[in-house]
């Protein structure tokens, strides 16, 4: 994975979305994070591509974030959302859909424009 050290002006401006929690990029391509040690507090931001997965992407961001290996993960995707409902509703939604939700210890925000939040633990996010 690629490392943003810099935020794009794409990134601030979606800093703050609608309800006053934080937001990410979008695009397509390989998964990019900031940095583990960012996610706390502030988004770890990832970007899906048109052919991947959603809900693989979704694994591997909060598996990133939180250091461990994907098949580590206590809580599996299904038990917490439907994988292939969240791919539809993305998928044929517009660039302005988002689904948020909680995965594991993380406030996890999927955004039809291809891009990834993660945000947590959740005891430390603004939600």
């Amino acid at each position: 994975m690629e490392c943003v050290s810099d935020p794009t002006d794409r990134e601030r401006e979606r800093a703050t979305h609608r309800n006053g929690d934080q937001a990410s990029d979008g695009g397509g391509g390989e998964p990019v994070v900031r940095s583990r040690d960012e996610a706390i507090g502030e988004p770890a931001v990832f970007e899906y591509a048109n052919h991947e997965r959603i809900g693989v992407a979704v694994v591997d961001a909060v598996s990133t974030v939180a250091g461990v290996d994907p098949l580590q993960l206590d809580t599996r995707l299904y038990d917490v959302i439907d994988p292939d409902a969240l791919e539809r509703t993305i998928r044929n939604g517009n660039a302005d859909v988002e689904i948020s939700f909680r995965f594991e210890a993380y406030r996890v925000s999927v955004f039809g424009d291809g891009g990834i939040t993660v945000t947590g633990p959740a005891g430390a996010d603004r939600s």
